[in-house]
């Protein structure tokens, strides 16, 4: 069994969840500079303080993430559960990646300190997506943990053997997420969930135009966002794509445009088929694209004011 190496001597980054609960706050007392957060915004806060004050990235360490874990296994930071199934989750640790928080702070794995947060297919399969998008070795639990499990320096070493890691974690043991595989019934565009990459990385056959993050604002507000479906069967190419600033520089989510601009198709996986979310105003999207065609480029150049070329103009 793999267990977090022994070179990790340097304290781990020890966040506790806030909580009514003696044993949390127990913990908390013990492990020496743990910072309790409630949810997903305490927390981007608190790893942002550390960035600020410029903290030594050439010493190796663990990021800790401790608190109660859900009946499938799944870490809960107040409001915030850790379920890689949902988009809200998955956005947060790829703005980590995005931004490089991680080897910023010289941190090299992922542990989430629950009771058994290895052990259900959900909790294994959500430790092999946040593995997948942060580039690091993610840790779960087999067992119950309790108080007497951490010291002053946090989870203790000689309870390794309770750790269950990503590289260990096989395949065959992981069911696939619903949000992943399969048809859901609905699904939510969160542009924090679409990957983000260099645009050398992708050179589509069809018009691509880079926008400002105002004008992406813009667009997102004339698709309808809560109304994504799966369709794997939808063969037509698109019109031309649009290229949405991420939150690191100089990459970018791709968004298709579809059908007459009626739909944009955005990719969350790569092994997955896109999906795509209806447009509620096709002709205020023309019309903020247009708009913005002064400052957006087309791959080979500057695009002249007003004079989009539509896939279906040739």
């Amino acid at each position: 069994m793999t267990h977090v190496s022994a070179t990790h001597r340097r304290p781990p980054l020890s966040f506790i969840a806030r909580a009514d609960h003696d044993e949390l706050a127990h913990i908390g007392r013990v492990i020496e500079g743990a910072v309790f957060v409630d949810g997903r915004w305490e927390l981007e806060r608190a790893l942002g303080a550390l960035l600020g004050l410029g903290e030594d990235a050439t010493r190796p360490r663990t990021l800790d993430l401790i608190g109660h874990a859900s009946s499938q296994g799944l870490l809960e930071l107040g409001s915030f559960v850790i379920d890689a199934s949902r988009s809200r989750a998955t956005a947060f640790f790829r703005e980590l990646a995005d931004q490089e928080v991680l080897p910023r702070l010289g941190v090299t794995a992922l542990r989430l300190l629950g009771c058994q947060t290895a052990q259900s297919a959900l909790a294994r399969a959500t430790l092999r997506v946040l593995a997948d998008i942060l580039h690091v070795e993610v840790y779960g639990t087999t067992t119950m943990i309790e108080a007497d499990h951490y010291d002053r320096d946090g989870f203790r070493d000689d309870h390794a053997h309770l750790l269950l890691g990503t590289r260990t974690i096989a395949d065959a043991t992981c069911a696939p997420l619903p949000v992943l595989v399969g048809v859901p019934s609905i699904r939510m565009l969160d542009l924090d969930a679409v990957p983000a990459s260099p645009l050398s990385n992708h050179a589509p056959s069809w018009p691509r135009y880079v926008v400002t993050s105002s004008v992406a604002q813009e667009l997102l507000g004339v698709i309808d966002r809560e109304r994504g479906a799966l369709m794997p069967n939808v063969k037509t190419e698109p019109m031309y794509e649009l290229a949405l600033p991420s939150t690191k520089r100089g990459w970018f989510h791709r968004m298709e445009v579809m059908l007459h601009g009626r739909f944009v198709r955005v990719f969350f996986d790569d092994r997955s088929p896109g999906v795509l979310f209806p447009v509620v105003d096709s002709r205020a999207l023309d019309v903020i694209v247009g708009r913005s065609t002064a400052a957006a480029h087309h791959d080979r150049g500057p695009v002249a004011p007003h004079r989009i070329r539509f896939a279906s103009d040739r």
